[in-house]
């Protein structure tokens, strides 16, 4: 049974100038330089792609959420706050006011 794998253009772009290089069409070099990455960097993937084949090309971060994402329950807080207090407010000015309350609720906490 086939595998059967979601890829971006960038990631089948990088399948066809490695397969080129493995054919010994192109440099790693110059790989590196098609694919905007450095040499070390183009190494890496390489050896990669090698070893595990073309699934390597794929992003390991896909799917999961990113280390900056705001957490769900702060998230729906300040949202609540926004929506009851600076609803009819522009996006600038209650970003602005929201600065405030913030600060105001973490010195209480405090």
């Amino acid at each position: 049974m086939e595998e059967t794998f979601t890829m971006s253009i960038k990631e089948l772009e990088r399948i066809k100038v490695l397969a080129q290089v493995i054919d010994k069409k192109i440099s790693q070099v110059t790989a590196a330089k098609k694919l905007k990455i450095c040499d070390r960097q183009f190494r890496r993937i390489f050896k990669e792609y090698r070893n595990k084949g073309e699934k390597s090309v794929i992003s390991k971060k896909r799917g999961k959420t990113s280390n900056r994402s705001i957490k769900k329950t702060i998230k729906k807080e300040i949202l609540n706050i926004v929506s009851s207090h600076y609803s009819d407010f522009g996006p600038n000015l209650a970003n602005e006011y929201l600065k405030i309350t913030i600060t105001l609720l973490f010195q209480q906490k405090l």
